[in-house]
């Protein structure tokens, strides 16, 4: 104990050679994983928290789950930091952010057309059904940890954006279009 006493100063000094360079998530070889991450973040906040739990607060499901925050969601005493509720923003924010953070890159250097890049259509469109189910399950939201707070209607006003814009570069590249992603 004392050795470390000693080098405390070192104590948190950590050398990782096998880490990934956050400069080569910039690789165009990527750009599949990219948007196969933006569609894998909607397909499982869609599924849970947004269905499973969301039915919980309108009735469409009652649960005998007999988890404590759970049985609370159902009663719609719903306490926004904890578990289901957290899960539930948490999920739906990660989606939102990864198809616009995503849509960002893509247009900023990692596509080589993005004006008619299918790809970023598709990344787009996931970005904005993802505003419409954050407006849909939440009513209102913080955007990349803003002190503004979005009502619903200017939620689906982003996503109106995102979805205006998916159409355009749709329409671009044509009905020949590949998304060599297979969805």
């Amino acid at each position: 104990g004392l050795a470390a006493c000693s080098t405390a100063d070192k104590l948190l000094d950590v050398s990782n050679p096998a880490q990934l360079d956050e400069s080569l998530l910039d690789d165009k070889a990527l750009v599949k994983v990219l948007v196969g991450g933006v569609v894998g973040d909607f397909q499982t906040m869609y599924s849970d928290p947004f269905v499973w739990r969301g039915s919980m607060f309108t009735d469409e499901q009652i649960t005998g789950i007999n988890w404590e925050q759970t049985a609370r969601l159902s009663q719609r005493i719903v306490q926004y930091d904890e578990g289901d509720a957290d899960n539930m923003f948490s999920q739906l924010s990660r989606a939102r952010s990864q198809g616009d953070s995503i849509a960002g890159r893509m247009k900023g250097g990692l596509s080589d057309s993005p004006s008619n890049d299918p790809e970023l259509a598709l990344v787009l469109a996931y970005a904005g059904y993802s505003y419409i189910a954050l407006a849909d399950a939440m009513c209102e939201a913080t955007i990349n940890i803003g002190s503004v707070i979005y009502q619903a209607p200017e939620l689906y006003g982003f996503a109106i954006e995102r979805f205006n814009e998916a159409m355009g570069i749709a329409n671009a590249a044509g009905a020949g279009a590949n998304l060599s992603n297979k969805r």
